[in-house]
C-alpha cells in the first residue's frame, strides 16, 4: 500500500483495527493457555486414578492382569495426552500492540504521521500473522491431548476385552 497517497483518517482506522485485532490476540492466547492448564490438572488426576488401579490390581494377593495391562496402556496413552496438554500451555512469544517509544528514530520526524502510522500498520500485519501461527500450533497440541485422553479408555478397555 502506499501510505504516502493515503489519507491520514484512513490510515488511523486501518492502524486501530488492526490493534484490535491484536488485542483479542492476545485475549485468545491467554485463554488458550487457561485451557490448557485445566486439561493439563484434568488428565493429571485421571493418570493418578489410573495408575492406583492398575497397582492396586498388581499388588493384591491375586493379581489381575487384566486389568494391570489395560491400565498400563491407558496410563501410557494418558502420560503422552499430558505431555501435550502441557506443551500446548508452555510460554510462547507473543506480539502485543503498541511500540516502545525508543523505536522512533530522529528522521522519523521530518515524515508525514500517515506514512509513520503506515509503516506501523505493516509491523501489526506481521505480529497479526505471527500470532495467528503460533495460535494455530498451540492448538494442534491441545487437539491432541484431548483425542487422547478420549482414546485411553477406549484402548485399556479393549487390552482387557481382548
Amino acid at each position: 500500500m502506499d501510505w504516502r497517497v493515503a489519507r491520514e483518517d484512513t490510515v488511523r482506522e486501518i492502524l486501530r483495527e488492526a490493534e484490535l485485532y491484536i488485542s483479542a490476540q492476545v485475549q485468545l492466547s491467554i485463554a488458550a493457555d487457561q485451557r490448557a492448564v485445566t486439561v493439563s490438572g484434568a488428565i493429571a488426576t485421571i493418570l493418578t486414578a489410573i495408575t492406583a488401579a492398575g497397582l492396586a490390581a498388581f499388588l493384591s494377593s491375586s493379581p489381575n492382569f487384566d486389568i494391570v495391562y489395560a491400565a498400563t496402556v491407558s496410563g501410557t496413552i494418558m502420560m503422552i495426552a499430558l505431555c501435550c496438554a502441557i506443551y500446548a500451555a508452555r510460554p510462547v512469544p507473543f506480539r502485543p500492540p503498541g511500540n516502545c517509544p525508543e523505536m522512533w528514530y530522529d528522521d522519523d520526524f521530518g515524515v508525514k504521521i500517515n506514512i509513520q502510522l503506515g509503516h506501523q500498520a505493516e509491523i501489526y500485519n506481521a505480529f497479526i500473522k505471527e500470532n495467528n501461527a503460533t495460535l494455530a500450533r498451540n492448538a494442534v497440541w491441545i487437539r491432541l491431548s484431548l483425542f487422547l485422553t478420549v482414546a485411553a479408555p477406549i484402548a485399556g478397555v479393549l487390552v482387557a476385552v481382548l
